[in-house]
Order: C-alpha cells, then sequence, then structure tokens
C-alpha cells in the first residue's frame, strides 16, 4: 500500500492525472476502513483505551486516510 500511495503521488506531483486521483481516493478509502476493524484502533479511540502516545498517531492516521479519500474521490476535472 506504501509503494503505491508513493507512486501514485509522484505521478501526481508530476502532472493531473483523473486515475491517479481516484486511486490514491480509493486507497484511502481502503485505509480508512481498514482503521475501522481494527481492534486496536477502536480501543485506542475508547475512553478506556487513551494512552498519549497511541491515541494521538491512531487518530491521526485515520484521519489523514479519510482525507486521502475524500480528496482524492472528490470530481476533478478531465486532464
Amino acid at each position: 500500500m506504501l509503494a503505491a500511495q508513493a507512486a501514485l503521488t509522484t505521478c501526481l506531483a508530476a502532472r493531473p492525472s483523473r486515475s491517479a486521483s481516484l486511486s490514491l481516493g480509493a486507497l484511502g478509502l481502503a485505509m480508512s476502513g481498514g482503521y475501522l476493524v481494527e481492534k486496536e484502533f477502536r480501543s485506542a479511540l475508547s475512553p478506556g483505551g487513551w494512552n498519549l502516545a497511541v491515541t494521538p498517531i491512531a487518530a491521526a492516521g485515520f484521519a489523514l486516510a479519510l482525507a486521502m479519500a475524500v480528496l482524492g474521490l472528490r470530481a476533478m476535472p478531465d486532464t
């Protein structure tokens, strides 16, 4: 997943690409779903599982994956 994310990001940095953008969005969507099904993630965000080291990293990772999904899947002009 990380290699795909790096390759797609590199492609978008070089030039706009609808397919690369949509692929990154789909990858972000898959990553967001993956966070939600992980028991450790749900535990880290539950009131009894708060940990100063783990909880902020888990929340940031989920937020960034969700942002990648939203930004990649939104309507983009054909290029």
